[in-house]
């Protein structure tokens, strides 16, 4: 998240609630939840919203312990984890990684670390682009984009651990940099995490989005999620209504929802938490019903004020 978004957000807060922010932020990981207080959800939105971002947008990056060597650049010195960051690249490993290598490629527009952790290997390439793309041809990765950096970045590896090493060890990198990745089901591969702008059409501001996409038996997902002041229900999944043949009015929880959906084919479900101001939406690429998209939306969705039931 750039300095213009972080700024802008800062500027519509008082200073009581960023302090509370930074307090919580400094004892340690902060939650991904709000706790239930009904007379309060506004200030606990803000201050939950303010210090998702202050994290993302404050983080120093540093070497924390890593015995670094480095593929040559083209001076014919070894790459270093500085050489990456002056090039606009957070390329943050995991504090316990070992024999650390980095690489320029490309003239300076992608970059590669290569390390060790408990015994396996991991690549973590980052490019410069403009659009996040799922790697082509390839299996058995996390990636994570940021719409105001333009960076790509992607993690493979893992060996003989398999899956289940890869999202811990990709986890760690994440949260050093200060973004929530316990949102894909356990058995989720190919996961990409991106955070953007959104206009949601109606002629209200840009919503900042998280999104969060994986597939699971062969099913493509997109969990998506933004604050917004708005107390009617915004559509963020990005697809539009008229692409499928059935819809439906639901619940999920407390909040109210709407499902479209073409019977195994794609659909999507979209609804709105009032209370914390917080809109959602998850869409499928194929095998779609309304019990299916209210299943996994069940499965990914937690009432960020708590359990008021």
């Amino acid at each position: 998240m750039n300095q213009k978004l972080f700024q802008r957000f800062m500027n519509e807060i008082e200073d009581e609630f960023l302090e509370e922010a930074y307090k919580k932020t400094a004892a340690g990981p902060s939650p991904s939840r709000l706790p239930a207080d009904g007379a309060s959800f506004g200030r606990n939105r803000r201050v939950w919203l303010r210090r998702s971002i202050a994290a993302a947008a404050c983080l120093c990056l540093v070497a924390a312990g890593i015995a670094a060597g480095g593929k040559l650049r083209n001076d014919g010195k070894p790459a270093t984890m500085e050489d990456i960051a002056e090039l606009g690249f957070r390329l943050v490993l995991p504090e316990e990684a070992e024999a650390a290598t980095y690489e320029v490629l490309e003239g300076g527009t992608a970059v590669e670390a290569d390390f060790t952790l408990k015994g396996e290997t991991y690549t973590c390439r980052a490019e410069k682009t403009s659009e996040a793309e799922v790697p082509a041809g390839e299996d058995g990765w996390v990636a994570w984009y940021t719409e105001e950096e333009e960076v790509l970045y992607v993690l493979a590896g893992g060996g003989e651990a398999g899956d289940a090493a890869l999202l811990t060890t990709a986890r760690q990198i994440m949260n050093r940099l200060g973004y929530d990745m316990d949102v894909a089901p356990q058995n989720a591969k190919n996961i990409m995490y991106i955070t953007f702008a959104l206009d949601p059409g109606d002629g209200t501001e840009a919503l900042e989005t998280a999104e969060t996409s994986f597939t699971v038996d062969g099913i493509r997902y997109a969990y998506r999620t933004a604050g917004t002041g708005q107390v009617v229900l915004q559509d963020i999944s990005g697809m539009e209504d008229g692409k499928y043949e059935n819809s439906s009015s639901l619940e999920l929880g407390w909040c109210a929802a709407e499902a479209f959906w073409t019977e195994g084919g794609a659909g999507k479900l979209i609804w709105l938490d009032l209370a914390p101001g917080l809109v959602y939406s998850l869409t499928m690429d194929r095998g779609a019903s309304k019990d299916a998209l209210t299943e996994m939306a069940e499965t990914l969705y937690t009432p960020a004020q708590g359990d008021v039931g």
